[in-house]
């Protein structure tokens, strides 16, 4: 690279190999800023590091033992030469002015910075329609995520992860004053990062989408686990830092119970419908906790009650 780089862009990859390629050219397509991208292969047994290793010296590649996407980024993130982060899932698409609209944010002092996004469904023939096309069309018919917000946003976080991984863009400092993602947990790194750098620095939402989130199979939110991260992270976002954001403003108890109330709720309603009874009891148990007047979670509980062990 001629110069040195102002963002450097973080793609963790497990196995991605039937996707990858997109989302690195996409990387490497930026315009208006100095990048380096960076490939933290995860231990992958398909063809993924082939096909990093055929960009060459335009990306650099780093292996390591199966570890977990949370250990990936944060080796990636050690290892970046740049201030600034910019984080992009090796199956997920920018468009080729993502980076350089989210600069204009840095340029004007801002140390955390989001974009709204898309999902990237396939047609009925399973193949995804060409990104950037899609991208804008479906800007222009308004098919985005939630309208960005910008400020101090823990108490809007609480309430929904409206933050997605591949949009971020954050200074280095910050990511690691605030410890980079938790390894211990399987799900829910991102969205329990946003929430501790949400206590640290105002967030800056770019209007636009300007990014692609494939949906297919794999994807790893679309899976039911044993345990509720989303619980977990909000429950200890809870108890360290309450109910008051930075700027003042607060959310009402209850409304947090029952945001609470619910993650337990529509967890123990995915493993009732796995047959799972003994996690769909427990869930429904901690669901009621919260709110002990539901009456379909106690039909629910008892409907797991009744599952055969």
């Amino acid at each position: 690279m001629a110069s040195a780089p102002q963002i450097s862009i973080v793609i963790p990859s497990f196995n991605s190999g039937e996707y990858i390629g997109e989302a690195l050219d996409s990387a490497l397509a930026q315009v208006g800023v100095q990048t380096e991208v960076i490939v933290v292969d995860d231990g992958s047994t398909d063809d993924t590091v082939a096909r990093v290793q055929a960009y060459g010296d335009r990306v650099r590649l780093i292996q390591q033992a199966n570890q977990g996407s949370a250990v990936a980024r944060n080796r990636g993130v050690a290892e970046a030469r740049a201030d600034y982060i910019a984080f992009l899932d090796a199956d997920d698409y920018w468009h080729p002015q993502k980076l350089s609209r989210q600069w204009a944010a840095v340029q004007a002092g801002a140390e955390l910075v989001y974009a709204r996004f898309t999902l990237w469904h396939a047609g009925a023939d399973g193949r995804f329609p060409p990104a950037l096309a899609y991208l804008t069309e479906s800007q222009a018919a308004g098919r985005m995520s939630k309208p960005a917000r910008r400020g101090w946003l823990y108490i809007d976080l609480l309430l929904d992860c409206e933050v997605w991984t591949s949009t971020v863009l954050a200074h280095k400092a910050l990511l690691n004053k605030v410890g980079g993602f938790d390894t211990s947990l399987r799900k829910g790194q991102d969205y329990d990062l946003w929430l501790k750098l949400a206590n640290e620095a105002e967030w800056h939402g770019v209007s636009e989408s300007l990014a692609l989130y494939r949906i297919h199979d794999q994807n790893i939110t679309r899976s039911v686990k044993a345990e509720n991260f989303e619980y977990r992270i909000l429950s200890t976002a809870y108890r360290r830092w309450g109910l008051v954001n930075r700027d003042g403003r607060r959310l009402p108890a209850d409304t947090m119970q029952a945001r609470l109330a619910r993650s337990a709720r529509t967890f123990a309603d995915a493993h009732l419908a796995a047959r799972s009874g003994d996690i769909a009891t427990n869930y429904y148990r901690i669901s009621l906790t919260h709110q002990p007047l539901a009456p379909r979670v106690w039909l629910n509980w008892l409907r797991a009650r009744l599952l055969p062990r």
